[in-house]
């Protein structure tokens, strides 16, 4: 996608973008800015306008930069997403390059290998518990009675 200042709405995407807030055609996606595709607040409890403003005023001095977003699509379901920002300076003037990639699946997958790793770790733990509770064991089991 891009945006321009200074209403920095989306002057140009892609249709994986348009697929990804969930709109049919790019049309819609250009009528918006992108705070207009973000929930009120963003996770860290600033207000998502005014923090993409000010990621834009940033990129415009700095060049580029790289920072984790959260979206929302039409129906108002929030999605987390990276979003990396290129400022570039073109014979119409400057323009924002975005892209930004949907990290949902990326996530989920996350959460599985986690909940994976914690299940493995209690069996090896359960396995370690029963061999030193079993060693004891054997060595009773192997003494014969003494008849007196």
């Amino acid at each position: 996608m891009t945006s321009a200042p200074p209403d920095w709405h989306v002057s140009d995407c892609n249709a994986a973008a348009t697929a990804l807030f969930g709109l049919y055609d790019t049309a819609e996606l250009k009528a918006r800015s992108p705070w207009q595709m973000s929930p009120e607040f963003q996770p860290d409890g600033n207000r998502s306008a005014e923090r993409a403003k000010a990621m834009l005023e940033t990129i415009m001095r700095t060049g580029a930069c790289s920072f984790e977003w959260v979206h929302c699509n039409t129906s108002g379901d929030e999605f987390p997403t990276t979003v990396s920002l290129v400022a570039v300076e073109l014979s119409g003037g400057p323009l924002v390059l975005a892209t930004v990639r949907d990290e949902s699946e990326r996530q989920r997958l996350f959460a599985q290998i986690t909940q994976a790793d914690r299940f493995a770790s209690m069996g090896i733990l359960a396995a370690g518990v029963a061999n030193d509770i079993n060693n004891p064991l054997m060595v009773i089991n192997q003494l014969k009675p003494v008849s007196v």
